[in-house]
Order: C-alpha cells, then structure tokens, then sequence
C-alpha cells in the first residue's frame, strides 16, 4: 500500500507520519510526502506513482487541496482521499470531489485513525469487484463487470472490456483469481471469459456483447459445459 502525504509543512508532514505508523492497517505502508503539490500530481500523471491513499491539506499556499485531490482522482479514481482542513466549515467545492473523509486539523489527533481504516475497508471492497493491475508502473481498477474477457497475447495480457484493451504482464489467472473469480472461466489455452457477458453458447465457440466471438478449446470444452451449468444455476442467488 502506497499513501501520499500533501501538506507545505513538514513539521505537520513529521505529525501525519507519526499517526500513521500507529494504525495497524497501514503501519506497513509506504508513504511519500509533498511539500509542493505539483510535484505531487506530476508523479501521478507521469505515472511514476500510484496512491491508494492521498491526506491532503485543503490549504496548500496558493494552490486549493479540493482541486489537488480531483486532479489525484482523474487518474486513479479508486484513490482514497482524506481531506484535512483548517477550519471546522463546510465548503460547497467539498461535494466537487469524491472523498472518504474530510478532517478539520482539532480533529485529527482523533478521528484520523478511523478516516484510515475506513479507507482500508473501501479499498478491499473494491478489491473484491475490480481487477487490480499494474500496466506502466500504475494501478488500475477495473470493474469486472466491464471486463469482456482476457487473453494473453506472447508475455503480455489484454484485458479486454467494451471500449478499451489494457496490457499487463500479469498473468491472467493471477488477475482473476483477484476478484470476480466465479465470472471468469478459462475456454481456451490463452483466454478467460466473463460468463456473465456470454450471449451464446456453442460446443465450440462463444458468442459475447457486441457479437466478439470466442474459441472454445478441445480440452477446455467439458469443463466449460461444467461451468455454464454451475453458473446458470447459481444466477438466481448471484449478485
């Protein structure tokens, strides 16, 4: 786990670091700390960083922490952001950002050890529903439920969904045994379907959204007829 700290200074980045090192959750988290902001999102979208957690003082000299932390969540949207304040207001530009928790600093002392633990919580949720992949050294969250299905094409993966094709090194079995595991099943030698984006069904080929076509391969052909079974009985109870 990787948690960005954005605050101009650094006795309070000293503090932030001191609480975090108490929480058992992130206690063996990696942390960077910013002084200037712009270094900050320059790290993110050259993507030589990828943070699952980013606290982020809404006061930041002449730059505002609310349009820091939407321009953090641009490029990772999963990214949980933990806003801390000076004063104790509410500020309309607070609901122009998705944001776990929004601090004023009297109450962090408190209160920021349950800002991170649910920020914990919601990161394995999604966990559980998205696909977590590394492609050019950044973290991606893809939902399964967008995923057509993967294929590994010589040493890299694609991950195909409606509109888009991300590549990986990972390898398939690794991203699907992730999350959503029950929806993908291995048809050929290369590729995992998502059953759930299955609209026909033949011994040897599969008919998904937009009319892709997929093999079936000889020897995964019973155990696909094994899986259709399964799940067709299973979607009354799914989610």
């Amino acid at each position: 786990m990787r948690i960005a700290i954005c605050e101009t200074q650094a006795d309070y980045i000293e503090y932030i670091c001191r609480l975090l090192r108490q929480i058992r959750e992130v206690s063996f988290a990696t942390v960077a700390t910013y002084t200037d902001p712009e270094w900050m999102i320059s790290d993110v979208f050259l993507r030589t960083e990828a943070f699952d957690i980013a606290i982020i003082s809404r006061e930041l000299g002449t730059h505002n922490g609310v349009f820091i932390a939407r321009e953090m969540t641009k490029k990772n949207e999963a990214c949980q952001i933990v806003l801390i304040s000076e004063r104790n207001r509410i500020f309309p530009e607070y609901y122009e950002m998705n944001h776990t928790c929004i601090l004023p600093k009297e109450y962090v002392p408190l209160h920021l050890v349950t800002a991170i633990q649910k920020s914990v919580v919601n990161l394995a949720a999604m966990e559980h529903s998205f696909f977590v992949v590394t492609a050019n050294s950044e973290k991606i969250y893809v939902p399964c439920r967008e995923v057509l299905y993967l294929e590994r094409v010589q040493r890299k993966t694609h991950i195909v969904t409606k509109d888009d094709t991300i590549e990986t090194y990972q390898l398939p079995q690794e991203i699907v045994d992730s999350a959503c595991g029950l929806d993908f099943v291995q048809c050929h030698r290369s590729i995992h379907v998502n059953l759930r984006k299955v609209t026909r069904y033949q011994a040897n080929e599969f008919t998904l959204e937009q009319n892709t076509k997929l093999p079936i391969g000889r020897l995964y052909a019973a155990q696909m007829k094994e899986a259709i079974r399964r799940f067709e009985s299973g979607l009354l109870i799914r989610r």
